[in-house]
This record gives structure tokens, C-alpha cells and sequence, in this order.
């Protein structure tokens, strides 16, 4: 068995908790939150495997895509309140923006990630909606911030990418006073980008082996300059591609994209 097969078959990632799966199968690796029970609610220990999750991902030469979902009834309820608000962070390491987990904390990885949800996506489970490239919801889906109702807000995000994403009157109307969006709505107002009537994880996967299938360094550099262009001008975001253009023109995969166009085939890409 050569390199490339071990490194492309399916295995798992031990990520020392329960609360978070991660497998890796044909360049895509499928991180789930798994404590369904509790609606796949944020604690502590999930919020540690979620890190170490994203980390992985964004380490291993084989993973170009990343699939991230919830198990069972639920994408993620949000935070536990049990766990992860009864115990106020000391004012003093604010003062470090590492000192403590945060639900989005590794999720803006250079590898596009899809959001597959089904079912409830509420609080940090929509802050963590909000880091994603792509999102899949099903039909049943509901989104909504509820902070605000329990003497908190919609923080790690919450309150600074919504507001960009979707209309402004819709984000405060959910921000400030609880909206729920059902699934066609979130659709609608462009917070998902497909809506799925069947099994949403499958139509997620598949769409991300059609990423992974494209030239990792050229989509990674396409994410990249995508979302600087929020904080850049067009004039320098366009000087930027020229550069990265530039720069793409010498690796192995755009050789092999040329090639494999002009031979009528499927190209090969490696990553180099």
C-alpha cells in the first residue's frame, strides 16, 4: 500500500472526549458534535475536543474540506448553562484573548468548512453557524439568539458577524428580541445557503467532495482573499489576486489543471 492510500483512507481522530467525533474519508473530514442529549449543548470538555478538532484539521495535509454537524434532534442548543455560564471568567484574563475556550476559536481555518445542521442551531451554535464557508439546514431547522432573555448576549461573534450577514432588521430583530427564523426564513435572508429536504449530512458530504476534488491551494487562497475583502479595499483586494494568481501559476496543481483540460480528463490535484 502506497503513502497517498494510507493517507486517504477512512480513520478516525481520537480527540480525547466523547462529546466531539472526527473522521477523515476521501480529503473531507467530518467533525461532529455528539452529545445529543442535551441537545449538543457547549461545555467546557466539548469546547476543548472542538478545538483540538479544528486544530487537526487544519494540520493534516490530507483533510481540503471539512464537514461540521450535530448528532441527533439538534446542530447545538448553545451554551449549557449549567457548565458554561455559571462560572463568570475573572475580568483580568479578558485581558488575554487565549486565556479561555470560545466556541469559534479555530473554526476560521484556511480549508473551507460546511455546516450541515438539522434542527436546533440557537446561541453559540449559531455563532459557530456564523464562522462557517457553506451551510446546509433541513427543512425542521430553527435559528435563533436567545442571550439577551438569560441576562447575556450573543457573544464570540454573535452580535458582530450576524449583523453582516444578514439584513440589518432581521439580525437586531433576532439579536435584540429573540426572533426565531424557521428553516425557509434562514434560506430566504441568505443565513444558509441550501435548504435540504432530505438527509442533510449526505447532500453536506457530497458537496464537500466536490470541493476537495478541486485544487486545494487555489481554494484555500480563494477563501482567504474572500474573506479579507471585508476589510479591503477593492483596489488592494484586486492587487492581492494578482499576486496569489501569480504565485499559483508555479505550483504543480495548475500545471496539472492545464494539462488534464487540455487532454479532456479529470485532473489529479496534490496539494503542491
Amino acid at each position: 500500500m502506497t503513502h497517498v492510500e494510507v493517507k486517504t483512507a477512512s480513520r478516525e481522530i481520537d480527540l480525547g472526549t466523547p462529546t466531539v467525533r472526527m473522521g477523515v474519508r476521501e480529503h473531507v473530514a467530518t467533525i461532529t458534535l455528539n452529545r445529543p442529549e442535551r441537545l449538543n449543548a457547549l461545555t467546557f470538555e466539548l469546547l476543548d475536543g472542538l478545538e483540538r478538532a479544528w486544530r487537526h484539521a487544519s494540520e493534516d495535509e490530507d483533510v481540503r474540506v471539512v464537514v461540521f454537524t450535530g448528532e441527533g434532534r439538534a446542530f447545538c442548543a448553545g451554551a449549557d448553562i449549567d457548565d458554561y455560564l455559571s462560572a463568570p471568567v475573572p475580568v483580568g484574563r479578558l485581558l488575554s484573548p487565549y486565556a479561555d475556550l470560545r466556541p469559534d476559536r479555530g473554526l476560521e481555518l484556511r480549508k473551507p468548512v460546511v455546516a450541515a445542521v438539522d434542527g436546533v442551531c440557537y446561541g453559540g451554535g449559531l455563532t459557530l453557524l456564523l464562522a462557517a464557508d457553506i451551510r446546509f439546514a433541513s427543512v425542521r431547522s430553527r435559528f435563533a439568539t436567545p442571550e439577551t432573555g438569560w441576562g447575556v448576549l450573543a457573544c464570540y461573534g454573535g452580535t458582530q458577524r450576524l449583523i453582516r450577514q444578514i439584513p440589518h432588521a432581521v439580525a437586531m430583530s433576532m439579536l435584540l428580541g429573540g426572533e426565531v427564523l424557521d428553516a425557509e426564513a434562514a434560506h430566504r435572508y441568505g443565513l444558509v445557503s441550501h435548504l435540504v429536504e432530505g438527509d442533510v449530512r449526505t447532500e453536506a458530504e457530497a458537496y464537500a467532495r466536490r470541493i476537495a476534488a478541486r485544487a486545494p491551494l487555489a481554494t484555500q487562497s480563494t477563501k482567504e482573499l474572500a474573506l479579507r475583502a471585508y476589510d479591503t479595499s477593492i483596489a488592494d483586494g484586486v492587487r492581492l489576486e494578482d499576486l496569489m494568481v501569480r504565485l499559483l501559476q508555479d505550483s504543480e496543481d495548475a500545471k496539472e489543471g492545464i494539462a488534464a483540460w487540455q487532454e479532456k480528463r479529470e485532473p489529479r490535484f496534490r496539494g503542491r
